[in-house]
């Protein structure tokens, strides 16, 4: 953006990648971070950048877009999601 003929901040944008969010509304396991990550590293899925709120309630990451589907899988897994009613 220019103001006054300067650059007052420059804009970055990545291309192909995929947000996964995680809400956990109790807050039970407070180790769900290291497990997320530990999950989705055994798939080999790499992560670009990592968001969590500060009641840490939720937690958001980035993927590649072509890793979305290995890492969600992996999520599943870990937290035995198909077990869940």
């Amino acid at each position: 953006m220019n103001l006054l003929g300067k650059i007052i901040k420059k804009v970055d944008v990545t291309v192909n990648v995929a947000i996964i969010a995680l809400l956990d509304q109790y807050e039970r396991n407070r180790c769900v971070a290291s497990k997320v990550f530990a999950a989705v590293a055994k798939k080999g899925v790499n992560v670009v950048m990592i968001a969590q709120g500060h009641l840490r309630l939720n937690l958001a990451f980035v993927v590649k877009d072509v890793d979305c589907n290995t890492a969600v899988q992996a999520l599943h897994d870990e937290f035995e999601l198909a077990k869940i009613n």
